[in-house]
Order: C-alpha cells, then structure tokens, then sequence
C-alpha cells in the first residue's frame, strides 16, 4: 500500500482512521435513509437496510473486537432476526491486529470472498478540470431524477431494477450531507455517483458508467465532481472502496491506496 502524507496536520494515520469511520458512518445514514436496523457492540457496526443480497447488509469492523467470537454470534444473531444475508467487512487501516478476528471468522464457517482496495485523495483538488467531450454532469434534485438516477445505475451494475428500487424513497433527497450526481451524453444518463460527507471526509459511492460509455473519461470526471463538491462542505479528503476495474482510473484522479476492506461471506453450503 501507498502511504499518504501531508495530511490532517501531517498524521497519515489519524486521516486513515478518519476516512475508516466515515465509511461506516456513511453506511449508518444509508440504513437510516432506508428505515433499516442498526446495532452495535464491540467495535462492530451492523447494519440491515432490508434490501436484498449480503453486500446491501454489512457488519464493519475498524478496530480490533475484545472478544471476536462473541461478536460474529452477535451478526448471526442480528442478521437472523430480521432474515438478512450479510457481509463482515474487516477496514484494515493499519490501525488493529485483525489477525483473531479473521481466524474467528474461518473457524465460524465464513470465507474471505474479496480484499478491495480503500484509497484517498487528500487535498482535494479545488482546479476543476474540463470535463470529457460531450459529457454533463448535474445533482439529482427531484423524484423523477432518483428514479432515473437508480436505473442508470442498474443497468451500470448489471443488476435487476428491483434491487435498487428501495433507493428510490423521495425523503432520500432530504437527507443533509447526501448528494447524487447524474453523468449525461447523447440525450441519455450515462454514469452516476454520491458523497456522503462525515466527519469532514466525502466518502463516494456508486460510481458507474454504462458499459457502451466507457473509456472516455467519464468515470474520472464524474468521481472527481463528487468529490471537489465536498470542499464546500468543509471536507479535507474524499475517500472510496475501489473495484478491480475501477482501481486504474482512481489511480489516474489523484487517489492513492492507503487501505484493504477485507470481506467474508458465508460459505455455500
């Protein structure tokens, strides 16, 4: 990993720990906005937000659990009560030993499915650049546009409209510190974001162009409106869960990788 320095008074690790907690905070408002279920104990966080699928229902670990097992029979517990797959997510940012956590894991029967990278941009860039040829990029303001916002996004991810349709709450856009952004070219939404800002940090999500959109440069353009956004928010870093396809174009926005989100999923039986 990239270590990253001069930042939050020069104390890289402060900022790591900082943007850890912001994404799981960031989580907390996204089980809120969906009126989901929330609960917490010994340095996890486990959230159901009743959507559909283990990625939508996660239980965040940022520092080392006194007592691992018990906090894994809590999840099976949580998430058993209100009938919802889910995820451990481990934020390594260099702060704990994950290591009894992660042999508790295993040894309760869950597996690790995927290691994605956590990385920063830290300042934030204030300079915009000119966006790519054709491209403009707005906030979603009304409920005809969360609409058009959650399809776009669908058929980005490749996932069924349904997943996604809880997200189309128009009370959603009420929310303080939670901002959309629709990418649109040829007539037509083409790639999509949010930020949602806590603790100074603005964590973005849902970055997606459509696969015929791609390589153009709208990925780049539409993450870093996300995230310049943030410093009329009062933000000092932007900070995202990067996928394999996604890691070479952060790299090329400024962001570096200062941290591995570790999840585990139930094994098949």
């Amino acid at each position: 990993m990239t270590s990253l320095k001069g930042s939050d008074d020069g104390n890289a690790a402060a900022l790591h720990r900082r943007c850890a907690e912001s994404y799981v905070e960031a989580w907390r408002q996204f089980g809120r906005m969906a009126r989901g279920f929330i609960e917490e104990s010994d340095g996890a966080t486990r959230i159901a937000t009743g959507m559909p699928g283990p990625d939508f229902n996660p239980m965040f670990v940022t520092a080392a659990p006194r007592d691992p097992k018990g906090v894994l029979e809590a999840a099976r517990s949580f998430y058993g009560r209100h009938g919802m797959p889910w995820t451990l997510t481990i934020i390594d940012h260099g702060g704990f030993d994950k290591g009894p956590l992660e042999r508790a894991a295993e040894a309760s029967g869950l597996e690790q499915t995927a290691s994605n990278p956590g990385m920063v941009l830290a300042p934030i860039p204030a300079k915009e650049k000119p966006l790519p040829e054709g491209l403009s990029i707005s906030t979603v303001d009304t409920p005809e546009e969360l609409v058009v916002y959650t399809t776009t996004m669908s058929e980005g991810f490749e996932m069924p409209p349904d997943v996604l349709a809880p997200m189309n709450q128009p009370n959603s856009l009420d929310v303080f510190d939670v901002t959309r952004y629709l990418g649109r070219a040829g007539g037509q939404p083409v790639a999509t974001a949010l930020r949602a800002t806590a603790y100074r940090v603005g964590v973005i999500f849902n970055m997606v162009t459509l696969p015929a959109w791609r390589r153009r440069g709208f990925g780049e353009a539409i993450t870093l409106a996300a995230s310049r956004d943030g410093l009329a928010e009062g933000c000092v870093a932007s900070f995202l869960q990067s996928t394999i396809m996604g890691y070479p174009l952060y790299l090329r926005a400024g962001y570096r990788h200062v941290m591995d989100f570790h999840i585990w999923s139930v094994k098949a039986s």
